[in-house]
This record gives structure tokens, C-alpha cells and sequence, in this order.
């Protein structure tokens, strides 16, 4: 799955762009280049962009989805480092959409606050408290 990192150093936001089918192990990876980098503190906020990722064909049900899902929020939990770091997803289609708002809904005992959006700019505007 392609990944694409990119700081924005005047909105103090990093953009992370995903492509291709979700795989939970290239999640963990960015999770780790995220929490290592120089660039940016690890609690950096953080507009995951998943516009043109796919489900894994390996999901069935909505409990295949919810296995999916609790397992990125794990994989979130060996990174304290990210603290109460905001986390806005993108999500414009109303399958990741969906998804996404589970995937909000299961996050909430974390410190880190989760909102799923449908544009960038609404996602741009809540990351720098402005909605």
C-alpha cells in the first residue's frame, strides 16, 4: 500500500496519504516513522487521508471489520509517545466513512481524540482548532 508523509510546518499538521488495500503492518510502519522523525514531535497532529484506500478482501462481516479495527487501535497503543495528539481521517466515500466513524467510535477510551471528516479542509480546520 503506498503511503505518502508529508509536514506542513505552517499548519503544524502532518499529512499522511494512503493508497491500495489497508494492511495493519504498513499502518505500525508509519506509526513508527512518525514517532522517530526529527521534523516533527511525535504528538504531531495528524490528517490521515484515507480517500482512496480499499478494505482488505478478507473482510466478510461487520465482525471482520470491528477484528480490523481493534487491531489498528492495538497496534496504536505501543505508541504512547503520541499522547493526546489529535487524529482527523478523511474518508469522502460512505463505505470508509463508515468505517471510520467505528473505528472514532472504538478510540474512545485513547488519549488521543479521533473525528472522521468527508474534505481535507474540514479535517485542516478542526486539527488547528478552528472548527
Amino acid at each position: 500500500m503506498p503511503i505518502q508523509i508529508k509536514y506542513d510546518d505552517d499548519k503544524k499538521i502532518l499529512y499522511v496519504i494512503m493508497q491500495g488495500t489497508l494492511d495493519p503492518q504498513e499502518f505500525e510502519q508509519v506509526l513508527t516513522t512518525i514517532v522517530s522523525s526529527r521534523e516533527y514531535p511525535p504528538d504531531v497532529a495528524t490528517l490521515w487521508d484515507v480517500s482512496a484506500v480499499l478494505a482488505p478482501a478478507s473482510l466478510h462481516s461487520r465482525e471482520d471489520e470491528g477484528q480490523l479495527l481493534r487491531g489498528l487501535i492495538d497496534i496504536r497503543k505501543k505508541y504512547p509517545e503520541r499522547g493526546r495528539a489529535m487524529f482527523a481521517v478523511v474518508a469522502p466515500s460512505d463505505l470508509a466513512f463508515g468505517m471510520s466513524r467505528m473505528y472514532e467510535a472504538l478510540s474512545s477510551p485513547m488519549q488521543q481524540t479521533v473525528m472522521v471528516f468527508r474534505t481535507v479542509s474540514e479535517a485542516e480546520r478542526w486539527l488547528r482548532g478552528q472548527g
